[in-house]
């Protein structure tokens, strides 16, 4: 029973992760982080009580599970969703450690300090978060100034609690 709520959840969340990069692959989404939130638990918010209630009327679900069984694989799925995630907006991201390392990494023979300053623009980092903000909504222009948006108050609030629970400060790592 435990493989096979190891393999439908594995098999649920790999589903989600190739039509992610398929769809990608064609356009990505201007609302990209929603519709990432949306594509990876959509699913086992719709289908595992369907299946646990299948399960529970007697009918054999086709991967050989019960209704708990159903109800544990969906859960490991959203466990293994909210990895991802959590880790997008960093991997989809261009940070500065991450344009440094692939900077060294084309580099054969190293790089000076002066190259690394000299490759650096924080301007156009700058530029790209602000362009993401505002297509996820999370940040509007209001006149010359921008402003949080009522999702992005909600999501900076939940960081900021997130990083005091661990013991983090304000702003850094």
């Amino acid at each position: 029973m435990w493989a096979s709520i190891f393999l439908t959840a594995l098999l649920a969340f790999t589903t989600c992760l190739v039509a992610h990069i398929a769809w990608w692959r064609v356009r990505r989404p201007r609302h990209d982080i929603a519709v990432v939130i949306t594509l990876f638990l959509a699913p086992p918010v719709l289908l595992v009580p369907l299946a646990a209630a299948l399960a529970l009327a007697g009918v054999a679900l086709p991967v050989g599970l019960d209704g708990g069984g159903a109800v544990a694989a969906g859960l490991l799925d959203v466990a293994l969703s909210c990895a991802y995630i959590q880790s997008y907006p960093a991997a989809q991201a261009m940070s500065p450690s991450l344009a440094l390392m692939l900077a060294l990494g084309s580099a054969p023979d190293g790089l000076s300090r002066e190259d690394i300053l000299a490759r650096g623009d924080s301007g156009v980092l700058v530029q790209t978060r602000i362009e993401d903000l505002e297509a996820n909504a999370l940040i509007e222009r209001q006149g010359d100034r921008f402003a949080l948006t009522w999702v992005g108050r909600g999501l900076a609030r939940f960081f900021a609690g997130y990083r005091r629970a661990l013991g983090l400060y304000r702003t850094g790592g």
